[in-house]
């Protein structure tokens, strides 16, 4: 296998960030970075760290693989990812970031709540 230089690693991430219409501060936002961080692994400034690529590929939809030019470039995005990420970008607009994580952890925790309520009681 191919050595992938940090320029080729930077080029194809910044494909697959363009194609899902994210800037790089959408997709930093997204694995709570700076742009910069994402700016710099784009320009082949540096080589991410493995948990760093495995926030970047869960973020985009795809796979490390994909990222690391592996493999043709298969996205997960369905229909409701985009729809959802829709909304929270809307959401963005209207509230804190900090605020809109809280209420969504919060959220999370209510189902996972509400999950295992619905175990107990089917037990």
């Amino acid at each position: 296998m191919k050595k992938l230089t940090q320029k080729e690693l930077g080029n194809i991430l910044r494909r697959i960030r363009t194609s899902k219409n994210l800037s790089q501060a959408d997709l930093a936002r997204l694995i709570k970075v700076t742009p910069n961080s994402i700016s710099a692994i784009e320009r082949g400034l540096t080589y991410p760290s493995i948990p760093f690529l495995m926030n970047i590929a869960s973020a985009l939809g795809c796979s490390i693989s994909s990222l690391l030019g592996e493999e043709e470039i298969q996205t997960v995005e369905t229909d409701l990812s985009l729809r959802l990420i829709a909304r929270i970008k809307s959401l963005l607009q209207l509230i804190p970031e900090e605020t809109l994580i809280k209420y969504l952890d919060a959220l999370i925790e209510l189902c996972k709540e509400t999950k295992e309520q619905v175990s107990k009681s089917n037990s």
